[in-house]
């Protein structure tokens, strides 16, 4: 079954404050309640709404790249799968990862899955508690909730295979469990998430713009990119929304930092594997340069400067986005001009020289293309989202755009373009493991 959060579990500052407040008197100490159990009435009390949303902004960040899970999160591991990292440490795990060829029992996957769906159902569980609320129905933070849900079901969708169940632990009562769900239908499920999200955040522009551009995101997957583009057309490049992270303490810390720079367990790539884009030229929206010896010390590490230390923010969608994504239609369309002139003005904005129209042919354009992409959403947990894409919806194949060759370790690599379902999934009576095809886009 998911390994999905459960809203019994441990999750406010009311159960922390219990705890503090038994610690007092040594003896009550020993008749408290079980800690990591939160009675019905006090998650349910409205008066901690404000703890609940705080926690699934926490569970979020946790998911998509948090020092708190250990393995750094759903960033980590698209990059490491993709182009964007190599392994430098010593666990077979993560090589797994990189040389694309990941086993069911793969431990950091599963990891990586289960935070997915904590924030995912942490998110989805708090949004119920809000709409049941006079004081948080249709509020903005009920608003970003169904958001946040939304980017958990793209991330699940450009991550992980074909397949995956969506499973839901009510706030009583026992595990509902999901059926597989494919490709397509986690994209749409995403789609109504935003949807939701749109329709309650006429108080917030900020949360508003975020819900559209994430829909957008979902409609660009599912090859709709005319739809995608006219719906961020009034988002400015400006636009901004971040995931926060700290330095104050590890477990609130940015991990892509962490495990890259910190640790040198995990190296920013520069032309892996014969198709990984040259990440190392120097170009500004991809800072790396090598830094001596990795975690392993005869391999060689190259940090990135992207995220500049633990207490970095990461913007999980920006005003980047919607001008590729006006781009990409109009590339579809052979608006040429159009396409030129979008790309121009963003290489622009970081001191760039345009790229010149020498009558390529749309083939070679949409190499460009992607590679912009790879370039201004770098690190952002993108990447294999766009290389599947680029195999469903441009013909190209897994071999001309994922690393392909040997590792940095000399070993072969495989066939995968995703992630698996984890084999504790099987749990899910529901589930099925042979609808999983990693190697399928």
């Amino acid at each position: 079954m998911n390994p999905i959060w459960n809203p019994r579990l441990c999750a406010t500052a009311v159960a922390v404050a219990a705890l503090l407040a038994a610690a007092c008197d040594t003896d009550e100490l020993l008749e408290v309640p079980d800690p990591d159990v939160v009675a019905g009435p006090v998650f349910n009390d409205p008066g901690n709404l404000p703890a609940v949303y705080r926690g699934a902004l926490a569970e979020f960040a946790r998911a998509v790249a948090g020092t708190p899970n250990n393995d750094g999160g759903i960033i980590l591991y698209g990059g490491l799968l993709a182009d964007e990292f190599y392994n430098s440490d010593n666990f077979n795990t993560r090589q797994q990862v990189d040389r694309r060829q990941v086993d069911l029992t793969n431990a950091v996957v599963g990891n990586a899955y289960f935070w997915l769906h904590r924030a995912r159902n942490h998110a989805e569980v708090a949004a119920e508690l809000f709409a049941a609320s006079e004081d948080g129905a249709g509020s903005p933070e009920h608003a970003e909730l169904l958001t946040l849900a939304g980017f958990t079901y793209i991330l699940f969708g450009e991550h992980f295979c074909s397949g995956v169940p969506f499973s839901r632990l009510p706030q009583e009562g026992p595990t509902e469990y999901g059926s597989p769900l494919t490709t397509q239908q986690i994209f749409e499920r995403a789609i109504e998430r935003f949807d939701a999200a749109v329709a309650l955040s006429s108080g917030s522009t900020q949360i508003e713009t975020l819900a559209r551009l994430g829909k957008a995101r979902a409609l660009l997957n599912l090859d709709q990119p005319a739809e995608a583009g006219a719906l961020v057309a009034s988002i400015p490049t400006s636009f901004a929304h971040i995931v926060n992270y700290s330095d104050a303490v590890f477990t609130s810390g940015n991990a892509v930092w962490q495990l890259t720079n910190a640790e040198k367990r995990w190296s920013a790539s520069g032309s892996e594997g014969e198709n990984g884009l040259p990440f190392h030229d120097g170009d500004p929206r991809t800072p790396a340069e090598r830094t001596g010896g990795s975690f392993v010390p005869e391999i060689p590490h190259f940090s990135q400067f992207k995220y500049d230390d633990s207490g970095s923010d990461i913007p999980i969608a920006s005003g980047v986005e919607p001008r590729l994504i006006e781009a990409e239609a109009a590339l579809r369309t052979g608006n040429r001009a159009q396409f030129f002139s979008i790309h121009n003005t963003l290489r622009g904005t970081v001191g760039l020289a345009g790229l010149d129209d020498t009558g390529q042919s749309a083939a070679a354009l949409t190499t460009v293309h992607f590679a912009e992409r790879a370039r201004w959403l770098w690190l952002t947990g993108h990447r294999v989202g766009d290389l599947r894409r680029l195999i469903r919806q441009y013909d190209r194949t897994q071999a001309q755009v994922y690393p392909i060759g040997p590792t940095v370790r000399g070993e072969d690599r495989g066939t995968d373009v995703a992630l698996p379902v984890p084999f504790g999934e099987q749990n899910n009576p529901n589930y099925d493991p042979s609808v999983c095809v990693t190697s399928t886009a």
